[in-house]
């Protein structure tokens, strides 16, 4: 079976911020500690950041993916195929004045840094641990030469916002240990700005949507 195409190519580029709500147990946990109102898991919340980059080998567009145990290259299709097989939604989105100069220097910077590095187990444990106790510690959790999702996509912009001579402000601001659901709180407030026009007839289904 042929996956359908969701996400118009030609609309996506280097840069650009693609998130994902799945429906497997992990996913609901994280949910529930980053994007939850008294317990209940919001219809718009997502539990996982990824950023769109090229691949150096091949030049093609990829996933640029920190998932358990590395930080690896997603192709595209990947994501698709898995929306259509599990019901998974998407949610692509850009930083509002940034500018293909600035996003091609956040990619190229998470594919620096943060491509083959392992990945951060702790912020699983600390999200659990939020979840149960809150918001218990103002500190960094994790260590420093690993990645989980959120933070490899938020250092890569802080990074290129500090050296850029630039007014836009990082849009997580100083949020020690942004989650997916920081994510969805700056796109809320308007700091970040989705993509509808990605996608295609078919995949506007598999959209997350305001």
């Amino acid at each position: 079976m042929t996956t359908p195409v969701l996400l118009h190519r030609d609309q996506l580029r280097e840069g650009l911020i693609i998130s994902r709500r799945r429906k497997d147990c992990i996913a609901r946990a994280i949910m529930l500690a980053t994007g939850s109102r008294r317990f209940r898991i919001l219809p718009d919340a997502w539990n996982h950041d990824a950023i769109l980059v090229r691949d150096p080998s091949t030049q093609e567009l990829r996933i640029g993916d920190a998932l358990y145990p590395g930080c690896v290259l997603t192709p595209v299709e990947t994501w698709e195929r898995d929306c259509v097989k599990h019901d998974t939604k998407i949610i692509v989105l850009e930083l509002p004045g940034a500018g293909p100069e600035l996003e091609t220097q956040a990619a190229n910077w998470w594919l620096h840094n943060v491509y083959g590095r392992k990945y951060d187990k702790v912020a699983i444990w600390r999200l659990a641990l939020k979840t149960i106790l809150g918001d218990w510690t103002t500190g960094r959790v994790g260590l420093a030469s690993r990645f989980y999702c959120t933070e490899g996509v938020r250092e890569a912009y802080a990074a290129v916002i500090r050296s850029a001579d630039t007014d836009i402000e990082d849009p997580w601001g100083k949020k020690v240990n942004p989650t997916p659901g920081t994510t969805r709180k700056r796109w809320k407030s308007g700091q970040l700005r989705d993509l509808p026009q990605v996608f295609t007839m078919e995949g506007r289904k598999y959209a997350i949507a305001p």
